[in-house]
């Protein structure tokens, strides 16, 4: 009887926690992929159809395209965590290079809807489990791969609000937290 109190009590202590502290951390990833999708949208809305064609240098690529590559990201790695290679996001993004700003926002819309809706099939369980990654020696899991999309966006939202400025508009305030 002293072994299963022992058991018990370890279970309590130091298994349960982080079973609490995974769900607490999907939960965060749900309303901060939230607020990174309409702050992505409040960054859209600066921009006016021509700025859409804004680019700084050749070496960059246009706001249209800085837009257009953060929803590729998402399709492309969501095969990382699904396996899958077909993407009902890649297909929509197919002959959009010259796409308006309204049709802009709602592939925006569509991507970061579609990419959440892929997150929340995954139990708690199943984001922490390993999975292939293209980049040899770098060990990821699944929570990691969506970590990745979120941490991609805000690099490329980063380079628009720079974008933005360079134009003489005023880019959103920040709402990341």
């Amino acid at each position: 009887m002293k072994f299963i109190e022992i058991v018990s009590f370890l279970f309590l202590t130091v298994a349960w926690p982080f079973s609490l502290q995974a769900q607490v951390y999907t939960e965060d990833f749900v309303s901060q992929w939230e607020r990174s999708r309409k702050y992505t949208l409040a960054t859209l809305e600066v921009f006016d159809q021509e700025g859409l064609d804004y680019r700084p240098t050749e070496a960059v690529m246009t706001v249209r395209q800085e837009f257009l590559h953060m929803l590729q990201n998402f399709g492309k790695l969501q095969f990382y965590a699904t396996g899958k290679r077909e993407s009902p996001l890649l297909s929509k993004l197919k002959g959009t290079e010259d796409c308006s700003k309204e049709e802009l926002s709602e592939l925006i819309n569509f991507g970061f809807t579609h990419t959440l809706e892929l997150f929340e099939q995954f139990s708690d369980e199943e984001l922490a489990e390993p999975v292939e990654f293209f980049r040899s020696g770098v060990e990821m899991h699944r929570m990691g791969i969506f970590l990745l999309m979120r941490n991609h966006v805000t690099h490329h939202r980063g380079r628009l609000t720079l974008m933005c400025r360079l134009q003489g508009l005023e880019p959103p305030k920040y709402v990341g937290w």
